[in-house]
């Protein structure tokens, strides 16, 4: 059983057990949401306070050669996801599965749905710091399903089609945006101390690093935020259930090979991309 005291008089030997471990990450968003302030206002204050949606909003339909092209443009690792594949299978079998992957795709396009089997993750803790019978002092890095990382990255390219094309994020915004890099950031920062400076007024900067800051991002919020901007209610509810994604399989791997995990391995980028580019969009 995984010891969860602050008792330093541990053994490192003590091996912790994979349910009480997944346990413990599933709840720290939970726990870390306890702990924030209560805003001051509502969310839908904000929101009512925009223009209504110019347009609607639905899922286009893939096509046979985008699918493929995702595919094999997908980073190339050995590790398995909780249902045996990983990227390298896939890419050898593109040329045979793109077309029917394709028909599934769209189908789950057409019925507003993100498959149940396609949420159920293989989480592998890696090691932080510390004694090795701690929870707190492993990550769990998420293996989702290579289908559902394809499935995403379809996802992800007609939303950002959307809201780029509408104008939603301000340009100011180089986070999570194709094209934009973090010197650009810098730069518009420096001009921006220095024109101040020209013209004689006073120059400020805030610099925030928030922890764990997708842990705290609000499913209800992000819903209603695309209903503002006209997403269609089997969008909606098709971006719902992604976010909601929730399920996981510990793997119970030996820790050693899993502390070895490159960052490939990591929580997939096109899931954590949707939710970042639609709360930036407030």
């Amino acid at each position: 059983m995984i010891d969860l005291s602050l008792d330093d008089d541990i053994d490192d030997e003590i091996a912790l057990d994979p349910d009480e471990l997944n346990d413990f990450f599933v709840a720290q968003p939970e726990v870390l949401l306890n702990a924030l302030p209560a805003p001051d206002y509502d969310p839908e204050y904000f929101l009512q306070n925009l223009p209504p949606p110019r347009t609607t909003f639905s899922f286009r339909p893939a096509t046979v050669e985008e699918v493929f092209k995702i595919i094999m443009s997908m980073k190339r690792s050995k590790f398995m996801d909780a249902y045996g594949f990983n990227a390298e299978i896939l890419a050898a079998t593109a040329q045979f599965i793109s077309e029917p992957l394709t028909s599934l795709i769209n189908d789950c396009l057409e019925l507003g749905v993100f498959p149940d089997i396609l949420k159920i993750s293989k989480v592998i803790p890696v090691h932080k710091t510390g004694p090795t019978n701690r929870a707190e002092n492993f990550r769990p890095i998420a293996l989702i399903p290579l289908l559902a990382k394809v499935f995403e990255k379809v996802l992800l390219a007609r939303l950002w089609d959307f809201i780029d094309d509408l104008g939603i994020l301000a340009e100011e915004q180089y986070g999570f945006r194709c094209g934009r890099t973090t010197q650009q950031a810098a730069a518009a920062l420096v001009r921006g101390c220095f024109g101040g400076l020209e013209e004689r007024k006073k120059v400020g900067a805030w610099f925030l690093d928030l922890s764990k800051a997708f842990d705290c991002l609000s499913p209800v919020i992000l819903v209603e935020k695309l209903r503002h901007y006209g997403f269609e209610e089997r969008a909606t509810s098709l971006v719902q259930q992604q976010v909601d994604a929730e399920s996981a399989e510990d793997s119970g791997a030996d820790f050693g090979l899993a502390g070895s995990l490159g960052g490939g391995c990591g929580v997939s980028w096109p899931r954590h991309r949707l939710q970042a580019i639609l709360e930036a969009s407030l």
